[in-house]
């Protein structure tokens, strides 16, 4: 190993702060030396130390003088409306306070297994990148895998049973051609962490995401892995909050329920959400999805689903009363049938009398 002296240059020692993780100190001396090579030609080297000293001290001043908690400026509230992302699901959309969700938002779908949650998250962002085409979002899947998400995408888009992706009729594979041509501006601005999800990966990442799905919220890691089952979910929940309010990104998070949970009539979020308070108290929007049964008891490929909403925060408390098709994994508006008409009398006679 020689022992000759090595010379550093400061684009050297730039890059050795980058690599050794201290961007923020590589950034300042990186402004330095910028600054340096524009005023060595003009000025002597103690007009600029001066120069950079005076401005050190202005900087520090500035910060003691400013206040850490700053009072709230009404201008803010004023300034302009918060943005509103549509998903052109009508059901969906007018379900929200303005027509749309709104960042910083947590909206918790909670359903026994059969519901079709996955689904109904999976056909929400297809919207929500559809209408938004400079948008990014991030799927956080608990326990499907890329090829089962993309495959559930394909699906949906080309309202195709899963087994005509690969042994359809022409017509179908047509239909699935169609759609992944129709899915082509959206999947790369639909990004996925694979299991297992982990919170602390994506704190300092969120904001880069509009929209962020938690699915589903009993497979995310805790911090507090000797904790109770009630205070992690807790603990969870909390984290999630404050992730979503310093990154503005909205959170639609997924709860599991077990059979017959959801299947009160009452809106009491409390009874619904038993076992974890942080849930419903964090919430601005909360659903909870019941299956319709047949009157034999059984579920058909195309059934019922009511997805009752137990809170909004933000406006009126609006029901989702869908049609899930089980085969093509996707949800649509039941279609009402219009009231019987009941006349008191009879109707007046068309006939024309003399």
């Amino acid at each position: 190993m020689s022992n000759e002296p090595i010379s550093l240059s400061s684009g050297l020692i730039i890059e050795a702060l980058a690599a050794a993780g201290f961007e923020t100190e590589a950034n300042r001396v990186a402004r330095i030396r910028t600054y340096l090579l524009e005023q060595l030609p003009t000025q002597a080297t103690g007009d600029i130390l001066a120069d950079l000293a005076e401005a050190k001290t202005a900087a520090d001043v500035a910060i003691e003088e400013s206040d850490p908690f700053p009072p709230l400026d009404l201008a803010e509230a004023i300034a302009e409306p918060p943005p509103t992302w549509k998903t052109g699901l009508r059901w969906w959309d007018s379900a929200m306070a303005d027509g749309g969700m709104q960042d910083s938002w947590k909206i918790v779908l909670a359903a026994p297994p059969g519901c079709g949650k996955t689904a109904l998250v999976l056909q929400v962002l297809r919207g929500f990148l559809r209408n938004q085409p400079n948008a990014e979002a991030l799927y956080m899947a608990g326990e499907m895998s890329r090829r089962q998400l993309a495959a559930r995408l394909v699906q949906q888009e080309a309202n195709l049973p899963a087994h005509a992706l690969h042994f359809g009729t022409s017509e179908q594979i047509a239909r699935r051609d169609a759609a992944m041509g129709r899915l082509g501006p959206i999947v790369p601005r639909l990004h996925v962490m694979d299991p297992p999800t982990d919170l602390e990966r994506i704190k300092d990442v969120a904001y880069k995401y509009a929209v962020i799905v938690v699915d589903y919220l009993q497979l995310v890691r805790p911090a507090d892995l000797a904790a109770g089952r009630v205070e992690q979910l807790d603990g969870i929940m909390a984290e999630l909050a404050g992730i979503a309010a310093v990154s503005g990104c909205t959170f639609v998070i997924v709860s599991a329920m077990p059979r017959g949970a959801g299947s009160t009539k009452s809106r009491n979020i409390f009874e619904a959400f038993k076992g974890s308070s942080a849930i419903e108290y964090t919430a601005d929007v909360a659903f909870v999805g019941e299956v319709e049964e047949e009157e034999d008891g059984e579920k058909s490929d195309i059934r019922g689903v009511r997805w009752r909403c137990l809170k909004n925060r933000h406006g009126p408390a609006v029901d989702l009363d869908l049609v899930f098709n089980g085969p093509s994994m996707r949800f649509d508006q039941r279609e009402r049938t219009a009231d019987p008409v009941v006349e008191d009398e009879p109707p007046l006679s068309r006939e024309f009398t003399p």
